[in-house]
C-alpha cells in the first residue's frame, strides 16, 4: 500500500503542518467567502478536517486539498509578521517554505514557485 506524504513526514514536520491547518483555520485575515476562494471549502469543513486531525485519510482529496492550500497561505499568502510568527508556530518561516516545497515533492505535484521564480527564496 502506498504511503501518503503525511506518514512521509517527520514527527517536526507533522506538528508544524498541523500548527499551518490551525492558522488557517482560525485567522480572520481571511473572510468566510475569501476563505472558500483562497483555501478551497468552506471554513467548516476545513475546522472538521482539522477537528479529525491527524486521523484523517491523507490519501482523501479533500485533506490533500487542505494541506496544500493552508501550507501555500502559510508560506506565500497570509501577511504573518515576523513578530508575531513564533506565537502561532514553532518552527521557522523558513521551515515552514521547506516543509511545503517536501510536500510538493512527495505529492508528485509540480512546485510552481521554481519555474516562476519564488520572490521568497
Amino acid at each position: 500500500m502506498r504511503k501518503s506524504a503525511f506518514e512521509q513526514l517527520t514527527t517536526d514536520e507533522r506538528a508544524l503542518l498541523r500548527e499551518c491547518l490551525a492558522f488557517v483555520s482560525t485567522t480572520p485575515e481571511l473572510s468566510d467567502q475569501e476563505f472558500s476562494t483562497r483555501v478551497g471549502m468552506p471554513r467548516n469543513e476545513f475546522a472538521a478536517i482539522l477537528l479529525r486531525w491527524p486521523e484523517v485519510d491523507h490519501l482523501d482529496a479533500e485533506v490533500l486539498m487542505a494541506t496544500n492550500n493552508a501550507l501555500n497561505e502559510v508560506c506565500h499568502g497570509l501577511p504573518i509578521a515576523a513578530a508575531e510568527w513564533g506565537s502561532h508556530f514553532s518552527r521557522s518561516h523558513d521551515e515552514a517554505r521547506r516543509l511545503f516545497k517536501k510536500w510538493l515533492a512527495l505529492c508528485g505535484w509540480h512546485d510552481a514557485s521554481k519555474a516562476q521564480g519564488d520572490p521568497h527564496e
